[in-house]
């Protein structure tokens, strides 16, 4: 399984505020997701990362629903290398249906 080094904390927030400049996102929900800045991950561990963050500032109302609608965008943000991003898309359509569009 191939991996890819995510990029540093203020290189993750920079990029997914690219996506999504939402004030409450930005306070909230991205820090979260930067805390893995720097780290190793597998494709098929990305839609973890982004749904276990969705958990903690949800109460899964239909705000969740709503940001799983951005998680595509916000791995191609974060994933430099193609065939990670691939396998993380990949995975979350098998979770998530057609909710994940590629």
């Amino acid at each position: 399984m191939k991996t890819t080094t995510l990029p540093e904390p203020d290189e993750i927030m920079q990029r997914l505020t690219t996506v999504n400049d939402l004030h409450w996102n930005i306070e909230h929900f991205y820090p979260l997701i930067a805390k893995a800045g720097g780290t190793e991950r597998a494709g098929s561990g990305l839609p973890l990362l982004f749904e276990l963050a969705i958990a903690d500032v949800t109460d899964g109302d239909p705000l969740a629903s709503v940001m799983r609608l951005l998680v595509p965008a916000w791995m191609r943000a974060i994933v430099d290398d193609a065939e990670v991003l691939a396998e993380g898309l990949a995975a979350f359509q098998e979770i998530n249906g057609p909710l994940a569009q590629k």
